[in-house]
């Protein structure tokens, strides 16, 4: 279910929507892709997948970094209960939340994994 976002970070909500929207089609091509259809046309499309998440994050981001420059959202100041509260907006003060991708994780042992599996990694010839 999309997140509401205060009328004062309008903008900002309608980027954060679209990057955990890029994300979740991402995902969906990521696991047929690893369910067998691992064709050309599929392999280009989740490559195609990956940018435009990677894109919209990083619009969301540069966003996130205007805006608190503009002082439109206060950023916590370091201390360890700012830090659990983390980012609001600095006109009515709601919760900026954080978009999280919590599919892919970093081992103990450093090895990227997709929900907790061990991703293979190739190695060139």
């Amino acid at each position: 279910m999309p997140l509401e976002f205060c009328d004062h970070l309008g903008e900002y909500g309608v980027q954060y929507v679209r990057a955990e929207a890029s994300y979740r089609a991402m995902l969906a091509q990521f696991d047929r892709v690893r369910a067998g259809a691992a064709d050309d046309d599929s392999l280009d499309l989740l490559e195609c997948l990956v940018r435009d998440w990677r894109d919209e994050v990083k619009l969301l981001r540069k966003r996130f970094v205007t805006l608190a420059r503009e002082g439109r959202i206060a950023v916590p100041g370091g201390g360890a209960e700012d830090a659990a509260d983390g980012p609001r907006c600095a006109e009515c003060e709601a919760v900026i939340p954080r978009l999280e991708f919590r599919d892919f994780t970093v081992a103990e042992a450093g090895e990227a994994t997709y929900r907790g599996q061990v991703l293979p990694v190739t190695v060139g010839a």
